[in-house]
């Protein structure tokens, strides 16, 4: 914007359609005043408690150093729904009942499709291998969630199809039963043996075989790296599950002596990140090396690994995860009870919880997902129309925290527009990417109407002078018989040339049959079609709803039944935020659609009064 330019002496070339004009020097101040098409649209600020949801996702998609994610995934799986309802038990959060319910449906729909005899598995992409990870975690879930008696018997019938000769299980079988014998048989007779623990799933000779093949592999097993620890630490779990006597084994002093050495011979003072605390801490449990000093630090690691958004990361990444918080909320309140401090608050949790929590059953995965300039600049749009202009205006200033790479990377004119809306002080930095983008726009024999409609608004940005009157000629070239624009006629194009004139008040000077041309698209359900030449998609779809219902606002035109089109846009809306783009989705919404149904309630939004 001008105000946030300095004013300083600068060589530029005045843009013209077709024709390059050197200019030798220039004041920015001298250039014509900025014209924004925005301000033809008349929006309403929308209401939050009507969108709580989708103004809560945004919001936590928001980064400490600045930006914003994508929003999160809303498509439940096994392995986060198992870690996230543990963090509720371990932080005493009551469960909602409703949620609680479709969560338990949701799961006993997926084992049963699962083991089925046929169809894919969610761990594997090879639809002949079943997973026992998959039955570790649906019977963890269900085993919190329900008493029914034919749950447990599922669980030994299905648990028992990965078991080996000599006691233990394999983690993947084919759907013939052949086991897969490439993983880990440690990790997989723990998780059959824990889970077979919850519903009492072992005989007595099944269990008694399962104890001599854990004990061995224990008493073989040396202990190198903090690797090797991990597998301690599961050994000792199994065997503790199979209700064995640990300090009764035959090695048991042995093997403390040895875990005592590796841990006072670290040079390191404790440990790398959340995994590796949770096998210092329950080693130091079964080998009774408890250690008041260790508990304090193992606190203040803690405290210091905890996330912005109050979680924690396993393996400590920048973004909290589902593992690594119920880990850290587990090791951390029986630490907690132990030095007799104060536990953490919940809130924090309860607000990482309800961000994943989805409303037909379970717990979205959690990603690790990248800011970037294009959901930063949605996100910031998404906020305005809630009213957050504050809060908008705080993050615009914290953008160049981001990665620098995401904005060199900018080469198109309609990313380069938006990272010079998030740069505003720093926005000369893309000066000499703007220059060459514009001459190659704008010296194109067949310019597109898209890159032509960013272009005058980065020249807007950067106070450039254009030859409106060429410009808006080209426009009216590609304007057909039917009132459309394009090669055949299509609503994004149509609505480019639209907003190309709005940009430079020059909408009287289209063909008005350009009002009926876009009407025409419209849908009695209030959503409009997506058309290219004599076609239209089956349904309506938001991107074209709101490009034409935008395009008939800088016409000046008024909307034909807002309130069915508000009915229209509003069902659009997933119940765990975020907008669709048909209401035949079933993917998970962006922060770019979501804009789209936020702006266009913003538009269609009756005014004070009405």
């Amino acid at each position: 914007m001008r105000d946030s330019i300095p004013t300083r002496l600068i060589i530029i070339v005045v843009l013209v359609v077709g024709v390059l004009v050197p200019v030798s020097v220039m004041y920015l101040d001298d250039t014509p005043e900025e014209r924004d098409g925005e301000r033809a649209l008349s929006r309403t600020q929308l209401p939050v408690a009507e969108h709580q949801r989708t103004a809560f996702i945004v919001n936590q998609s928001s980064e400490p150093n600045g930006g914003y994610t994508e929003l999160p995934v809303q498509n439940p799986d096994l392995y986060s729904t198992y870690h996230f309802l543990a963090i509720q038990e371990h932080e005493g959060i009551d469960t909602d009942a409703a949620h609680a319910t479709a969560t338990e449906e949701w799961a006993r729909e997926l084992v049963a499709e699962r083991f089925a005899e046929s169809g894919p598995h969610p761990t594997s992409s090879n639809e002949s291998v079943v997973s026992l990870s998959d039955y570790y975690y649906a019977a963890g879930i269900l085993a919190q969630l329900s008493d029914d008696s034919a749950h447990e018997r599922q669980v030994r019938e299905n648990v028992s199809e990965f078991r080996l000769a000599d006691g233990s299980y394999c983690a993947e079988r084919l759907r013939d039963g052949a086991c897969v014998t490439n993983s880990s048989r440690v990790l997989a007779t723990y998780r059959a043996v824990t889970t077979l623990d919850t519903v009492d799933g072992l005989a007595d000779d099944e269990r008694k075989r399962t104890t001599e093949w854990v004990r061995s592999q224990w008493e073989r097993h040396e202990i190198r790296n903090e690797s090797s620890l991990g597998t301690e630490y599961r050994l000792l779990a199994t065997l503790e599950a199979l209700d064995a006597d640990i300090t009764e084994q035959r090695l048991y002093d042995e093997r403390r002596s040895n875990v005592t050495e590796y841990f006072s011979g670290q040079s390191r003072p404790l440990y790398d990140n959340i995994a590796e605390l949770e096998n210092h801490y329950y080693l130091r449990q079964y080998y009774h090396l408890e250690d008041a000093a260790f508990n304090r630090r193992a606190i203040a690691y803690l405290n210091e690994s905890r996330r912005a958004d109050g979680g924690y990361n396993v393996l400590g990444y920048n973004y909290s995860d589902s593992k690594g918080t119920e880990i850290a909320t587990r090791v951390r309140n029986a630490i907690a009870d132990e030095l007799e401090v104060p536990q953490r608050q919940q809130a924090d949790i309860r607000t990482l919880l309800a961000k994943y929590r989805l409303s037909g059953g379970g717990y979205a995965p959690v990603y690790r997902q990248r800011v970037s300039a294009k959901t930063t600049h949605y996100a910031l749009e998404i906020g305005q129309r809630f009213g957050y202009d504050e809060r908008a205006s705080r993050d615009r200033a914290q953008i160049d925290s981001l990665d620098e790479s995401d904005f060199t990377r900018a080469t198109d004119v309609e990313s380069l527009y938006r990272h010079a809306t998030l740069l505003e002080d720093s926005r000369s930095e893309l000066s000499g990417a703007v220059n060459s983008t514009l001459i190659t726009v704008f010296d194109e024999e067949n310019r597109s109407l898209r890159d032509c409609y960013y272009a005058i608004r980065l020249s807007n940005l950067y106070e450039y002078s254009l030859n409106e009157d060429t410009i808006m000629s080209y426009v009216r070239s590609r304007q057909n018989d039917d009132g459309g624009f394009g090669s055949p006629s299509n609503t994004e194009e149509t609505y480019y040339a639209v907003m190309i004139a709005s940009e430079l008040d020059a909408t009287a000077s289209l063909d008005p049959t350009v009002v009926d041309w876009l009407r025409n698209g419209r849908n009695e359900s209030g959503g409009y079609h997506a058309r290219v030449g004599g076609d239209a998609a089956s349904v309506p779809d938001l991107y074209s709803t709101h490009a034409s219902v935008r395009a008939l606002s800088a016409l000046g035109e008024k909307p034909v039944d807002p309130t069915t089109q508000r009915q229209w846009v509003d069902s659009l809306e997933s119940p765990n935020g975020g907008f669709y783009q048909t209401k035949h989705e079933t993917t998970t919404p962006t922060m770019q659609s979501t804009y789209w149904g936020i702006d266009l309630l913003s538009l269609l939004a009756p005014a004070a009064g009405e």
